[in-house]
């Protein structure tokens, strides 16, 4: 065995024939258990009992079991002076009359199987000690100055001859004008039966414990005066040990600096340790704080917290008017330094003010679901206590210039929003959280519905309003300005013409408030054509089918009525339904009809837009012209025999005109126009279809269908004329 800890305060036993419980990476490997007794002042370690582990350090490598879930429950309390410095205090009071006061206490044991030997690994100068040990059974001298010695160990053999540890120390060591107290930790293995403590360097067996010994309560005794004092323990078995604490630093003069419990970058409540009743005084990062301390010498105070590396200059004075020396503490760094925020305004989206610590370190926010977080910071952030998966991360922009730094957010709050802000070092560890409530600077952003081009109004509404009423002014992409007003409810629609597909377009609201305008951050969009909403929207309006020949649109609206906010688009027209002189009309069964003053085109896209009481979208739909179904056509040849080389056809549309018989198919497109007639078809007839009897049909087709047929029957040329005759 090497590289292991010893405990002390408390007593247990190991058993090195158990195999290991854990492996060295701290992994449970077994239900063994190598120590077979652990105890505490002799009574049985509990569940439910709860430690102070002072150590000069704690490492996986050396202790693998720190790694592992068992001890998952550890906290770091606090740290203090190197190892080399506290060895040297120790020391210092550990001596007297020039020689070093140590004892062991025998705590810890290992139950190693009766007659079985082991070889101990210890230096050659150890050899006059270890002889007189019970184990010895021998030496080999190794290198380097190491010896091997021999040992054997009876286990029935262990019998508690030693006295308690004893451990002494005051709580005070600057200098103080008031009693200083010690505090005494004792224990044994066999349980203590008492504490106590006298003036002077006393021996531990001097008669003079059993009369003029003070008793050591609740692990403490306080002395006014300076000097070298004795602590004795006894067990119950009356094994005693004694210690000595040097009390040096009581002068009667002054007061002693008080003490902080902790300061650091994170620090909102300050606590510490003064004289009673003494009056504090602190300055920290350009602040300063006055506090009172109580009767027991207790002192606490909010405070902001200060700059990780500041240094603190703490003093008091007592009671009776006496100054303590400044004290100096630096801060110490736990995270980020807090960030001091600026006002936030409803009409930017900049989060700023000043940060002043490393340049490694960020600022992030958090509104709502939403997280604001630098984009070089997104990975450390998701490390930190306040990520949560179900925020949604912006990626922003971060600057700083000087300590001054801006967060740009890219989102315009709203008045009352609130904001959770914090500094993040490099590490992912925070500051203490800074809340931030939006303040009202003008009307908040405008919200916008969807603007669509040929409409030919904006609509939209300021959320939680606070005027009376607001100016709304609409610029497009073009410099082009169109203005109305909102209501004290905030919604508006402003008429602004078909504003052109893709037009980027800017919507403010101005107030007046205690006589000053005011004017909102702009809301921005762009205006498309109804066509792009389609696929969003679709699915609430039924068109009648409508024919390049019709004069009337009709159709229905699904769950609209005479009250509906809807719109036909048409050739880039914007027609509000029941809107006097528009023509259109709305139903309150949600039959809709508007008159044409002619037919449309072939193709003509016909369009409705219908809005909820909001103005939000509703419904986007369109239907196109079609052609009217062609009439039957005409044949005008007087007789068409076996002779007929062209037959001449009229029809009353520009379509196609089909000449079939059999599998013969002949189509032709009109070749005149003719005002009285119509549309005028030639077809030369092949040789094919130039035979007596051959029967033959002609139509019109379009995109829309067949007209009804005309037919005819080519009679021989001999029996055309008799039956003229």
């Amino acid at each position: 065995w090497e590289g292991f800890f010893v405990y002390d305060g408390i007593e247990y036993t190991i058993d090195p024939s158990v195999p290991a419980r854990y492996n060295d990476d701290g992994v449970q490997v077994s239900d063994t258990r190598r120590i077979t007794s652990l105890t505490c002042n002799g009574v049985p370690v509990t569940d439910d009992q709860i430690f102070v582990l002072v150590s000069r350090h704690i490492t996986g490598d050396i202790d693998p079991i720190h790694k592992s879930d068992v001890f998952n429950k550890q906290v770091l309390v606090s740290k203090t002076d190197h190892i080399s410095t506290m060895m040297e205090d120790y020391i210092n009071h550990q001596t007297v009359d020039g020689k070093l006061h140590l004892n062991t206490d025998n705590s810890w044991k290992v139950n190693f199987p009766k007659g079985d030997n082991y070889l101990i690994v210890s230096s050659s100068q150890a050899s006059d000690i270890a002889k007189t040990k019970g184990w010895y059974r021998g030496e080999t001298p190794a290198s380097d100055g190491y010896s091997y010695y021999k040992a054997s160990f009876d286990p029935d053999s262990y019998k508690d001859t030693s006295g308690p540890l004893v451990v002494a120390a005051p709580l005070v060591t600057d200098t103080t004008g008031d009693p200083v107290k010690i505090r005494v930790e004792a224990s044994d293995v066999s349980g203590i039966r008492s504490v106590s403590y006298m003036n002077g360097i006393v021996d531990v067996d001097s008669y003079v414990w059993n009369y003029s010994a003070s008793p050591v309560n609740d692990g403490t005794f306080t002395v006014s005066t300076n000097g070298r004092y004795t602590v004795r323990a006894v067990d119950t078995l009356g094994n005693a040990t004694v210690t000595y604490v040097n009390v040096d630093n009581i002068d009667t003069s002054v007061s002693f600096t008080p003490k902080l419990d902790k300061l650091t970058n994170r620090t909102v409540t300050l606590t510490g340790k003064a004289s009673p009743n003494a009056s504090v005084h602190l300055d920290v990062s350009g602040a300063s704080y006055d506090m009172k301390a109580d009767g027991n010498g207790d002192f606490s105070t909010r405070i902001t917290p200060p700059k990780a590396g500041d240094i603190a200059e703490i003093y008091q004075v007592d009671s009776i008017g006496r100054r303590s020396a400044t004290g100096e503490i630096e801060v110490t760094r736990t995270g980020a330094d807090t960030p001091a925020v600026y006002q936030i305004a409803n009409t930017s989206s900049t989060i700023s003010g000043m940060f002043g610590d490393d340049s490694l370190c960020r600022v992030v926010a958090i509104k709502g679901k939403t997280a604001y977080v630098p984009k070089d910071t997104v990975d450390i952030f998701k490390q930190s206590k306040a990520y949560k998966k179900s925020y949604t991360i912006k990626k922003c922009s971060y600057s700083r210039t000087g300590d001054a730094f801006k967060l740009n957010t890219s989102s315009i709050p709203l008045t009352g929003d609130n904001y959770t802000i914090y500094g993040i070092d490099w590490i992912g560890r925070l500051s203490t959280k800074v809340s931030m409530t939006t303040v009202e600077a003008a009307p908040n952003q405008p919200k916008l519905m969807s603007v669509v081009s040929e409409e030919g109004v904006v609509y939209g509404k300021i959320p939680e309003p606070t005027s009376d009423s607001y100016v709304i002014t609409v610029t497009d992409q073009n410099g082009r300005t169109f203005s109305g007003t909102a209501p004290a409810d905030g919604c508006f629609g402003i008429v602004t013409g078909n504003l052109g597909d893709n037009n980027k377009i800017s919507v403010t609201a101005t107030d007046v408030k205690d006589g000053a305008l005011r004017v909102s951050a702009p809301r921005t969009t762009t205006a498309k054509t109804y066509l792009s909403f389609v696929d969003s929207f679709s699915g609430g309006t039924d068109f009648d089918k409508i024919t390049d020949e019709d004069t009337q649109v009709t159709g229905e609206v699904f769950d609209g009525n005479s009250s509906t906010e809807a719109r036909m688009l048409l050739s880039g027209k914007s027609i509000r339904f029941n809107e006097i002189g528009s023509g259109a009309t709305l139903g309150d069964d949600g039959s809709f009809s508007y008159g044409l003053e002619k037919p449309l085109k072939y193709g003509t896209k016909i369009g409705v837009v219908v809005r909820n009481a909001d103005h939000s979208m509703a419904y986007v739909d369109y239907t196109k012209v079609v052609e009217a179904l062609p009439k039957k056509p005409t044949v005008t040849n007087e007789k068409i025999t076996d002779k007929t080389s062209v037959i001449r056809v009229i029809g009353n549309r520009n379509a196609t005109c089909v000449l079939k018989s059999g599998k013969t198919v002949i189509k032709k497109k009109s070749v005149a126009f003719h005002e009285n007639e119509g549309y005028i078809y030639k077809f030369k007839l092949p040789e094919a279809l130039r035979r007596s009897g051959k029967i033959c049909k002609v139509y019109l087709e379009n995109t829309s269908g067949e007209s009804d047929s005309v037919y005819f029957t080519v009679k021989g040329e001999k029996k055309a004329k008799k039956a003229e005759e």
